[in-house]
């Protein structure tokens, strides 16, 4: 029976590799520009909210996660918090 895997494309190497310390066992290839890490042994639910949380700590993305079957979705990044503006009250 095959080992089911999570593919992410990452849109840095370095993010690729930050992203893989996430999960062990993952696993990186490089094909040009493109970054994929290979993530087994874990659903892809659970996957999706792994990477999510990785985002939002990290600001990295968009990030795109498939089973390589069927599953395909685009996890945009967390747009940074914008300073709180006061009005002024002269």
């Amino acid at each position: 029976m095959p080992v089911s895997s999570v593919k992410a494309l990452v849109p840095t190497t370095v993010a690729a590799a930050l992203l893989a310390q996430e999960f062990p066992g993952a696993t990186l290839e490089m094909d040009g520009s493109l970054s994929t890490v290979i993530i087994f042994g874990v659903g892809y639910s659970d996957a999706v909210s792994r990477i999510r949380e990785w985002m939002t700590r990290s600001q990295v993305g968009p990030v795109l996660v498939t089973d390589g079957e069927t599953t395909e979705e685009l996890l945009h990044g967390i747009k940074p918090r914008q300073p709180r503006r006061f009005r002024d009250e002269s």
